[in-house]
C-alpha cells in the first residue's frame, strides 16, 4: 500500500472534521437548539401572562366588599326565610286551589267543575292536573291567566278550549297543573 501525500492526509483529516461536525450538529446541537426555543418560547408565555396581570387591589377596597356582601347575603337570606317551600303535599295543593278559586272570583269566572287527573311526572317534582270548567268573558278568562302567570307558585295551563254557543256565556275548559 502506498503512502498517502500531505495533501491527501489533509484532505482525509479536512473531510473526518467535516464529517464529525455535520454528526454533531445533527444529534447534540440541533436538539438541545429546539429544546431551547421550546423553552424560551415558554418563558414568553410566562412573562406575558404576569405583564397581564393587574395589580392586587387595596386590602381597604376588598374588605370594603367583602362586607357589601355580606350585607346582601343577609339580605337573601331574610327573604328566603319569608318564602315557603313547597312540597306538593295535599294542605298546600288545598290551599292553593283555594286562592285561585279566589282569583277565578275577583275576575268574575264561574267555576262550573272541577275534576282531578292523573298525577304527570315533570323534570323536577311531579304536577297534580286539574281539569277545570268555567263560564267566563273573554276579559276575564286573559285577566285571570295574566294573574296565574304572575303567581310564585308553579302553576301551568294546558289544552285551553274555549266553546261559545248562542245565547250562553263563553265556556272555558282546561287542565291546571300544580
Amino acid at each position: 500500500m502506498r503512502r498517502l501525500t500531505k495533501f491527501e492526509k489533509f484532505g482525509l483529516a479536512a473531510a473526518i472534521v467535516v464529517a464529525g461536525t455535520f454528526f454533531y450538529m445533527k444529534k447534540v446541537y440541533d436538539p438541545q437548539e429546539k429544546a431551547l426555543k421550546k423553552t424560551v418560547e415558554r418563558l414568553n408565555k410566562v412573562v406575558a401572562e404576569v405583564n397581564n396581570l393587574k395589580e392586587t387591589p387595596p386590602l381597604i377596597s376588598v374588605r370594603e366588599r367583602i362586607e357589601k356582601q355580606k350585607k346582601l347575603l343577609g339580605e337573601l337570606k331574610e327573604k328566603m326565610a319569608q318564602r315557603t317551600v313547597k312540597t306538593g303535599a295535599q294542605h298546600e295543593i288545598t290551599e292553593l286551589l283555594g286562592r285561585i278559586t279566589k282569583c277565578m272570583t275577583r275576575h268574575r269566572l264561574i267555576l262550573k267543575g272541577i275534576v282531578p287527573k292523573p298525577v304527570v311526572p315533570g323534570d323536577f317534582f311531579p304536577w297534580n292536573v286539574y281539569q277545570m270548567t268555567m263560564e267566563c268573558s273573554h276579559s276575564g278568562l286573559i285577566a285571570f291567566l295574566e294573574e296565574l302567570k304572575g303567581m310564585e307558585d308553579a302553576v301551568r295551563v294546558r289544552e285551553l278550549r274555549l266553546e261559545k254557543s248562542e245565547g250562553k256565556p263563553l265556556q272555558a275548559t282546561f287542565d291546571l297543573m300544580i
